[in-house]
């Protein structure tokens, strides 16, 4: 199970790194939101750093606030790189 949610996890940021379209970054970043409910805290704190890296949003620590944010701001989405920042 790890294995697999580890490739998913690489296969969402290679699409985010690599994908030119707003599409596949979109689908890295619903791969990491979902990440953030695995039972290994190694996978969530990889999760949570690389969220908050292509989305410089940081809107808490867990899966349910970033479901949350992800649910008012994924239609609207395209990848920023840029440093974390507090959503309000």
């Amino acid at each position: 199970r790890l294995r697999l949610v580890t490739g998913e996890i690489v296969t969402g940021l290679n699409r985010a790194i690599h994908g030119a379209d707003t599409t596949s970054q979109r689908e890295a970043v619903a791969v990491l939101v979902e990440s953030l409910r695995s039972d290994n805290q190694k996978v969530r704190d990889i999760s949570l750093r690389q969220l908050r890296r292509l989305t410089a949003a940081d809107p808490g620590d867990d899966y349910e606030s970033w479901r949350a944010w992800w649910k008012e701001n994924g239609e609207r989405f395209t990848a920023n790189w840029g440093e974390p920042q507090q959503t309000q």
